[in-house]
């Protein structure tokens, strides 16, 4: 896969990790309590406000690595800075979105988890926990 096509995967990955709708639910046997929600939201307030710089982070050393590639004779050594640059945002990100998880991990029951853990084992399930809390507590944004 070309380094460009993967430019804009990369930044749609890192945001969907870092970003999630997490308020509102249907299944009473799934429900989160108003205690639960207060705080997932604060938990994605946080996350979005941590990814802002982070994309223009990852963007810019992505911009970076482009000119560069793209020059008429690349620099070798650019292309090592700028590729460590990239990885590195592309890394904090994924670090940040590790700890996000286990903080959301925190706030759930052991039975919330129970049904999260069934709808992941499913074929096809999106591995992403805020898409699959949407799916399992059948969440709408307000």
């Amino acid at each position: 896969m070309s380094y460009n096509i993967m430019v804009p995967f990369i930044y749609l990955l890192c945001f969907a990790l870092l970003c999630g709708s997490l308020s509102g639910q249907s299944d009473p046997a799934a429900a989160l309590t108003d205690a639960q929600k207060q705080t997932l939201k604060a938990l994605e307030a946080d996350s979005a406000k941590q990814a802002g710089p982070l994309l223009l982070k990852i963007g810019a050393a992505a911009k970076s690595f482009d000119r560069n590639i793209l020059a008429a004779e690349p620099d070798q050594e650019l292309d090592r800075r700028y590729s460590t640059e990239l990885v590195d945002a592309i890394a904090e990100a994924i670090r940040m979105r590790i700890a996000s998880v286990r903080e959301i991990a925190r706030v759930l029951t052991p039975e919330q988890k129970k049904l999260l853990l069934a709808e992941l084992e499913k074929p096809g399930a999106n591995p992403d926990l805020p898409s699959l809390m949407e799916t399992v507590f059948a969440q709408k944004k307000k």
